[in-house]
């Protein structure tokens, strides 16, 4: 195998260097759906598409950059186009087969990933080089790849000493679609006259014998067959060939159906004006545009694409730099990065759909040149006197143009040139030499210091010929062999081909900027008899004629737009091995053949399939083209809409007639000139309201919908031709408007039928009125009128709307409310209500809404900063029983002028943090919390054992409530307390605490309001007050334990708490806005357990203190917070949010470490929580620092 560029072993020399739009997006998706009712929900896409616009990213001039045009690949293509239109190849990764791509360059470090060979980047360039020119990123410097915003996933197929495990590449990232393979044989495989009668290579000799003597072709063919989700992209080779090299041209022997997923590709040269656009922004190309080396489409035009390949700059591995480089591997990565674009458009779409999309939009409608030439290198042998053969290439615009070519030769320039190089006298050979030098003027650079050989081909052709005439008449007749000899060295240097131009350049060249907007043809020679279909529903419309060649494209889920015109190609013989034709002797071979272009009557004429359509799977399909295919269309699943372009063209199917089957949905403001036959569903209306129709026939089963909005405005079905029809008639509102309490409209003429009775039957057996709405309901005031085509709809809005859907009392008390604020709704609060009536239909979303909507996210906040109170509580308590600890055990050592409440002081600071994670209960949802903070204070110590001081706490705290809700609030505070201990001798180990603070908190929340494509962000801010108090008691045993003193008891104490917040008013959040009513959030802890610490001095004097704590917390008080709010421009609408707490009862866990130095300067480390409360955790730990004295 070798790399598919012109740096082969000939030459060191390197170069200097939706008309329409598209809805589809990866994140457009919706679920599929059954029976009639979903697919009336389904039907609501409508509205949605019907506001979207062009998913744009900018003009194309602002793409043009200096690094767009540096790489010269992008223009000619299109590409800005499809930059424009959002298409830049994110989320999609395409995988490189070549020689080992240096990952860590600049341009793709990051976005490659490969598997590691060691390589000699100085003399391994070619992966790279490819590689940039798909990928390299869009940075400012130097060049930008095709798809700049996809990645990559190398595979070393070339340059690889140890062999690439294809089998292992694959698997390892199944997820890549899309495979570059810019290399093909080391030597050129003639095919076409493979065999000794030159003859063409057989399907079997080329899959039984030919193929598996590659065996990485062999593999990636198979592959490629048993995957066809993928799409493979080889480079035709660079023999300078009118046909492509092996492996390239295998569809042609595998069969073009069953190898749909596969292009070859060619390149051409758009330097130095050798391609130019002209006045009208068409494409003319000279002779030179088709370099020397690319191998052209003969045998395989419909799966052959052109692409910039000559001069093009990307990256060089050698220093992580830039390069030009040239040959068709150039060309095959511009189609790869491409294919890119269009799977980011459509990453539904099958291999083959990909491929269709980029092969049937290819550039055709450019000007060719008269001829081109080529120049075969690989029997070039300066040594043993072979120049090389030189190709003239006519180009003839079709196959009847070629036989008058062939007849009578072609003008060029003024010069009649034979087409059978026998007939060439010495002018002729002269005018050739004319071309072939013109042809190397127009650019001389891309011939690579070759034209020299080029010419002396030519005139080694002009020299056989001179030497035939000069020994013409001395020919003896035994002479053939030597003449034949003489014929084979003439053709050897000098070749003659009248080529089509569809030969030259198979399908065009390449045009992103449509194939971005889908297919625009529909294919049978690339399709196998599977896509035959007959529709039975056809039958009687079409006399029997009901067969077609369908394309089936499975939307699964996503929106997506086709907005090329597109049309059709029939099965055609000429396009196939003479094997796969119809007048093939193999029958497994020519079953395709025979199914796509069967035979019609009993003497063997044949007719080829009309070529159709059909949708399938969830998802909407736009027709947006002029589309004049004239297979059927079937909608068999999710909605088609035959709707017009933004710029009300197109919207046209010309000659197809339209099936709608049961779990289908038609929709549309365009024009079907055939039949349509609903046994689904009939949408009439897309931007505009009418939906036009030759005929109508709509069956037991069907579904006429007729859609209305908020302006009273209706859609209308306009048949022109002729109506039969039963079924059902269903009226629905549009969806994504706001409507009033009970609103009313009539219809009046949603249905136009031609005049006279002989055409209109119309005879509806059931009238439905539907919503897909969770919130509105519908009435059918009285049975339509169908004489005057008027019906009457009433849509309400009930009272419990949106109430029944709430998952807890306080979002049920704002549901409540919401039907009467709709009554006086204006604004944004239109545009919040309409995004819960328009939400899922089984009300979820609303259930979620209304949760996010309240002011739960406030009574969070308020829970996080009482436990910050309980945290402040707990710590000074710790604090104080370990003193207390200390103090008796330094009293059962008899060091009474060392004891702490011999009238001493201490003073203390206590640096600490805690987290605290609430899990989402009971329709309330979950919450964290994370503070740090600073408590400092003083204690004086009386003989008397009464400890009394003070403390200033100060604190941050930030609380992130999740689930239904995204909203944080920050609060700081700052507290003056008093605290204060009493455990006399006299008492025994028994003893009473005290502490009290109060202080101010200020806060600021930043709380997003998001359902249902509603989106607002609201901020508040205020300042409250609050404190807590606490008093306990407990009693404690001691114990001495050789050098160390044991106290253990019990304990118990009581701590209150509360939170005082003032009105709040959000700001910015418009209709979402929220006052949040004056509060005061109370908290009432009982706690009992028992703790034990344990002192000991070491011999240097000082003292270690450890103690435990075990207790149970209960709340006492009602654990419901209640928080009353309005938005602030409905105030009059009232409401609560309650939340409970979900567990009262819980387990607190402390420990604490002491260490006292003689010079009575202690420091104590606190870790503990509170454990086993209903979805409830909470952690602190702090370090406390002293000194008594």
């Amino acid at each position: 195998m070798v790399p598919c560029s012109d740096n082969l072993e000939f030459s060191a020399t390197q170069i200097p260097i939706p008309q329409g739009f598209c809805l589809a997006s990866p994140c457009t998706r919706f679920p599929p759906h059954e029976g009639y009712p979903m697919r009336i929900l389904f039907l609501v896409v409508l509205v949605l598409a019907l506001s979207l616009q062009p998913v744009r990213a900018g003009s194309p001039e602002s793409f043009e950059t200096e690094e767009y045009w540096a790489s010269e690949a992008l223009d000619i293509i299109n590409a800005s186009q499809a930059y424009a239109l959002g298409y830049t190849g994110l989320g999609q990764t395409v995988g490189v087969l070549d020689s080992p791509v240096r990952v860590t360059h600049p341009e793709l470090a990051g976005k490659a990933d490969t598997i590691d060979v060691a390589a000699d980047w100085t003399s391994i360039r070619h992966g790279s080089h490819v590689t940039g020119i798909i990928a390299a990123r869009r940075d400012g410097i130097g060049m930008h790849g095709v798809a700049f915003d996809a990645d990559i996933w190398a595979g070393p197929l070339l340059d690889n000493p140890n062999g690439l495990d294809l089998e292992d590449y694959f698997a390892s990232h199944p997820e890549v679609r899309i495979f570059n393979n810019s290399w093909g044989s080391t030597d050129f495989i003639d095919m076409l006259h493979a065999n000794e009668d030159g003859s063409e290579i057989t399907p079997g000799d080329y899959y039984e014998e030919l193929l598996p003597g590659d065996p990485d072709a062999f593999f990636i063919t198979n592959y490629a067959n048993e995957h066809p989700e993928t799409v493979f992209v080889f480079a035709s080779g660079n023999e300078g060939h009118t046909y492509p090299n092996f492996p390239s041209a295998t569809p042609r022997y595998m069969g073009q159906g069953d190898l749909a997923n596969w292009i070859n590709v060619g390149a051409i040269n758009a330097n130095n004006n050798c391609v130019i656009r002209n006045e009208n922004g068409s494409l003319e190309l000279n002779a030179a545009s088709i370099p020397f080396f690319t191998n052209l489409a003969k045998g395989s035009e419909l799966y052959m694409v052109m692409a910039p390949g000559s001069n093009i700059y990307s990256l060089n591995a050698a220093d992580n730099g830039y390069m030009p480089d040239s040959g068709t591997s150039m060309a095959a990565p511009v189609v790869s990065g491409a294919l890119a674009l269009v799977a980011q458009a459509y990453p539904w779409m099958t291999g083959k759909q990909l491929a269709d999309s980029v092969l049937t939009t290819a550039n055709r409608d450019f000007s060719a040149p008269e001829y081109t030439v080529l120049y075969d290198i690989t029997s070039r042998d300066p040594e043993k006197g072979h120049p090389g053969t030189v190709t003239l290439v006519i180009i003839a615009e079709n196959r009847d143009a070629v036989e008058d070519i062939e007849r009578d030769g072609a003008t060029i320039d003024g010069t009649v040139i034979p087409t059978n190089t026998n007939s060439l006298d010495e002018d002729g050979i002269a005018a050739i030499r004319k071309l072939v030098e013109k042809h190397i003027a127009l650019d001389n650079k891309a011939w690579l210091d070759l034209g020299d050989s080029a010419l002396a081909a030519v005139d080694a052709a002009a020299q056989t010929e001179s030497g035939e005439e000069e020994g013409e008449g001395e020919a003896a007749e035994g002479d053939e062999e030597a003449e034949g000899s003489e014929e084979e060295e003439e053709e050897e240097t000098l070749v003659i081909e009248v080529l089509t131009k569809e030969e030259v350049f198979g399908q065009g060249i390449l045009d992103v900027g449509k194939a971005v907007r889908g297919p625009a043809l529909l294919d049978a020679n690339r399709m196998t008899e599977e896509n035959v279909m007959e529709v039975e529903e056809l039958e009687d419309e079409l006399e029997g004629k009901n067969t077609f060649a369908i394309e089936t494209f499975d939307t699964q889920g996503y929106v997506a737009e086709f907005s090329n015109d597109i049309d059709q190609r029939p099965w055609d013989n000429e396009y196939h091995h003479e094997e796969y034709q119809t007048t093939g002797e193999n029958e497994e071979l020519t079953a395709d053949a025979d199914a796509l272009c069967p035979e019609i009557d009993d003497e063997g004429k044949r007719e080829a399939l009309d070529v159709g359509l059909r949708k399938t799977g969830a998802g909407m399909l736009i027709l947006s083209g002029t589309n004049d295919y004239a297979g059927a269309t079937i909608v068999d699943g999710g909605v088609l809409a035959i709707a017009r372009r933004a710029d009300d063209t197109g919207g046209e199917l010309t000659v197809s007639d339209v099936v709608v089957c049961e779990n289908g949905t038609l929709a549309g403001d365009g024009e079907i000139k055939q039949t349509v036959i609903n046994n689904g569903t009939v949408a009439p209306g897309f931007r505009d309201n009418t939906l036009t129709v030759g005929t109508y026939k709509q069956g037991s089963d069907g579904t006429l919908l007729v859609t209305y909005d908020n302006t009273q405005e209706h859609s209308v079905l306009e048949v022109k031709n002729k109506v039969d029809i039963k079924g059902n008639l269903a009226f629905a509102p549009a969806r994504g408007q706001f409507y009033g309490n009970n609103f009313s409209v009539e219809l009046k003429d949603f249905l136009h039928v031609p005049a006279g009775s002989e055409n209109a039957n119309v005879q509806f057996t059931k009238f439905l009125a539907e919503d897909a709405s969770p919130t509105l309901e519908t009435v059918l005031v009285a049975e339509p009128d169908m004489d005057a085509m008027t019906a009457e709809v009433v849509l309400t809005r009930p009272a419990n709307a949106y109430a029944r859907y709430a998952a807890n009392s306080g979002s049920a008390d704002l549901g409540r409310n919401l039907p009467g604020i709709a009554s006086v709704a204006t604004g944004d609060m239109q545009a919040l209500l309409t995004a819960l009536d328009w939400s899922a239909r089984d009300g979820h979303e609303v259930g979620r809404a209304l949760d996010t909507l309240g002011a739960e996210a406030y009574d969070a906040s308020a829970r996080a900063s009482l436990a910050q109170q309980a945290e402040f509580n707990l710590l000074i308590l710790r604090r104080m029983l370990g003193n207390e600890s200390a103090r008796r055990a330094l009293a059962a050592r008899g060091a009474t002028e060392d004891r702490p409440n011999a009238e001493n002081w201490q003073f203390w600071a206590t640096p600490y943090g805690s987290g605290a994670w609430q899990g989402s209960h009971g329709g309330v949802s979950s919450w964290k919390s994370s503070g740090i903070g600073l408590i400092v204070g003083a204690d004086r110590y009386f003989e008397s054992g009464l400890s009394i001081g003070a403390h200033v706490a100060l604190a941050a705290k930030r609380t992130h409530v999740t689930g239904n809700h995204d909203a944080q609030a920050d609060t700081q505070s700052a507290f003056v307390g008093l605290q204060g201990m009493f455990a006399p001798d006299t008492w025994d180990g028994f003893w009473l605490t005290a502490q009290g603070r109060l202080g101010i908190e200020s806060g600021e929340m930043d709380r997003e309001v998001s359902f249902n494509g509603y989106t607002r962000n609201n901020e508040s801010r205020w300042s409250g007050f609050a404190g807590s108090a606490l008093l306990g008691g407990g009693k404690d045993w001691s114990w001495k334990l050789g050098d160390g003193h044991l106290d253990a008891g019990p304990l118990a104490w009581m701590e209150y708490s509360f939170l005082h917040r003032p009105d709040i008013e959000e700001q910015s959040g418009q209709a979402s806005r929220l006052n949040v009513d004056e509060t005061v959030y109370q908290s009432l802890l009982l706690s009992l357990g028992a703790h034990t610490g344990l002192n000991t001095t070491f011999a240097n004097g000082t003292t270690l203190g450890l103690d435990l704590l075990a207790a149970w917390r209960h709340e006492t008080l009602d654990a419901t917070f209640r928080t009353g709010a309005s938005f602030r421009e409905y105030g009059d609408y009232d409401f609560a949010t309650a939340t409970d707490l979900p567990g009262r009862d819980s387990m607190l866990l402390q420990s604490s470490v002491r260490f006292t130095h003689p010079s009575n300067f202690f420091v104590q480390m606190d870790l503990g929580g509170e454990f086993f409360r209903t979805d409830y955790t909470a952690v602190n730990v702090g370090l406390q620092l002293g000194w008594d004295f």
